[in-house]
Formats: structure tokens, sequence, C-alpha cells
């Protein structure tokens, strides 16, 4: 709105500035044609019709540059009171990491209980007699189970031609917070399906029916 009305106020002045200007350089070219109608006085008041008249568009120039300036600064007053505000309320950053952080004590716990499931079935097991064997190299029972070894990234027990098992939760936690933002954001850009390992690994005994 300040704009458009300053574009008016300085079209309207340099308007009257040229009609002033008109008139001195009319009253010079008179007075050199000989007329002697002239008054004493008319061109020097001509004269200073026009230079108030130009100096009334610096005016008005000046009074724009302020007013921008004022506009300026009021718009980055207005930035700063945004950016305050957000300074002054990190709840919600606070809240956010706080549900990480719950969903990966949830996440280990579960896979703590897991383990210690695993661990049960698996000394159960063994003081029946049920020898520790390695994938492949030791068929199982006629029961149809055999312990797996232990080994760093979980504990497995083989049923039939499946497994049961479970995993080492900050394996996963550090495989998904590592991943750079993109491929969080977007999963088709991840180098792996972390929940397709996740279940495969946690394991699936065929049904028999």
């Amino acid at each position: 709105m300040t704009t458009t009305n300053t574009a008016t106020d300085i079209e309207t002045a340099t308007r009257a500035a040229g009609e002033a200007d008109e008139r001195v350089d009319a009253i010079r070219a008179s007075i050199r044609t000989g007329n002697t109608k002239i008054k004493p006085g008319d061109l020097e008041s001509a004269e200073a019709d026009a230079r108030l008249a130009h100096l009334r568009i610096e005016s008005i120039e000046a009074a724009a540059l302020t007013q921008t300036e004022l506009d300026r600064l009021e718009a980055i007053s207005a930035v700063r009171a945004e950016i305050e505000a957000a300074i002054d309320d990190p709840t919600p950053f606070v809240e956010a990491l706080r549900a990480v952080e719950k969903a990966s004590i949830a996440w280990i716990e579960l896979n703590e209980a897991r383990a210690a499931e695993m661990r049960g079935w698996r000394k159960r097991l063994r003081d029946l007699g049920v020898n520790e064997v390695r994938r492949g190299t030791t068929a199982p029972e006629a029961s149809g189970i055999a312990p797996l070894l232990s080994n760093y990234a979980g504990l497995d027990i083989l049923i039939d031609t499946g497994h049961i098992g479970s995993v080492d939760a900050s394996e996963y936690l550090t495989a998904l917070t590592t991943l750079p933002t993109a491929a969080i954001l977007h999963p088709e850009r991840r180098p792996e399906d972390l929940y397709a390992r996740l279940v495969r690994e946690l394991g699936h005994v065929p049904n028999k029916n």
C-alpha cells in the first residue's frame, strides 16, 4: 500500500515540477523575444516554484526510502519473533526424542525377553540330551528339533526345516539410526530391508498341516 501511494505521489510531484520548468522556460523565451508585459519578479517567482516542485520530489523519495527501511526492519523483527518463539519452546523436540528413547528401550526389552526364552528352551533341551550342532552338519533328532551353537548375533533352535531365533537389538538400532536422513525418510533408498531381515532372523516354523 505504501509503495502504491509513494509511486502516485512521485508521479504527481514530477508532473508538477515539469509544468513549473515549462513555465520558467516560457517566461525566459518570452523575455528573449522582447515581451515587455513580463512583470518584475515573474521569472524569479516561476524559478522558485520550479525549485520547490523539485524539492518536493526529493522529499517524497527520501520519505519512501525511510519507509522502505522501516518496513525492512519491521519484517526482520517479525522473523526474529518467530525464531525466538521456536527457541523458547523446545518441547516438541524433547518429546520426539523421548519417544525415540522409549521405543528403543521397548525394543531392547522385547529382544532381551526373546533371548531369555531362547536360553531357557536351549537349556531344557540340553538337559534332555539334545545336542548343540551347527546348521547343516548334524540332522535334527526324530523330534525334529536341534539347538544350534550360540553366537554373538543371537541364539537359534532348528525345528524341522525352519528355525526360531533371537537378534542383537543394538545391531538393529545402529543399522536404523545410522542411515542417512534421506534413507530414513525414503525406505526404498536403504541398502537392505531391515524388517524382512528381522522376520527372517526371528525365524519361521513351517506348518505341518
